[in-house]
């Protein structure tokens, strides 16, 4: 956890693919935790499935940042603009209900977006939508932490990647770097 989230905090675009179980939520906590304390970040939204806002987010940014502001966006509609609208440091928000509050996220000054598993699920025209609106936020210079298990779409995007396997690092390179891998695209990778 300490290595990947030193990885993730010196590099403007980083995308983490860990193996589940290597905690990964908390090592990206920690990586925003610093950039915080350095005052080069000061509002991160988290944006993941619905089924892990408050038992892997929620949870884990109280135990690995207490010291930090933290709320779930979720519920009605107001709700929702309040807590954006409000001075949390940390917001958490399942994918759905991105665009039932789109104007206040655009609004809301988030210095960087976590992004968890964004195609998980997905049907294909809509992984290539998510993979677009990535490549949009890269082109405008947002700070962008992504957590996916494909490669496709963050290999296309990313600058650096990180690569663990049983808790370690094994590799940290460019996409070209990793595509020229063969030993570690097929021991950690590949299926």
């Amino acid at each position: 956890q300490v290595e990947t989230a030193s990885f993730l905090s010196l590099r403007r675009r980083a995308f983490c693919f860990n193996e589940a179980g290597t905690g990964k939520t908390s090592a990206a906590i920690w990586a925003a935790d610093y950039l915080m304390s350095l005052g080069l970040v000061k509002r991160v939204l988290i944006l993941c499935p619905l089924s892990i806002m408050y038992s892997a987010w929620q949870a884990d940014v109280f135990n690995t940042a207490m010291h930090r502001s933290c709320a779930v966006a979720y519920g009605s509609s107001e709700k929702r603009k309040r807590i954006i609208e409000d001075v949390y440091e940390f917001v958490i928000i399942n994918y759905d209900g991105v665009s039932i509050v789109e104007q206040e996220i655009k609004d809301g000054q988030f210095d960087l977006i976590i992004i968890d598993e964004p195609t998980e699920g997905l049907a294909p025209k809509i992984v290539a939508l998510v993979g677009q609106y990535l490549e949009t936020l890269k082109q405008k210079g947002i700070s962008v932490l992504l957590i996916e298990q494909k490669l496709t779409i963050a290999m296309d995007i990313s600058d650096r990647v990180l690569v663990m396997g049983h808790g370690s690092i094994v590799f940290s390179g460019t996409p070209a770097q990793l595509r020229e891998d063969a030993y570690t695209r097929r021991e950690w990778l590949e299926v």
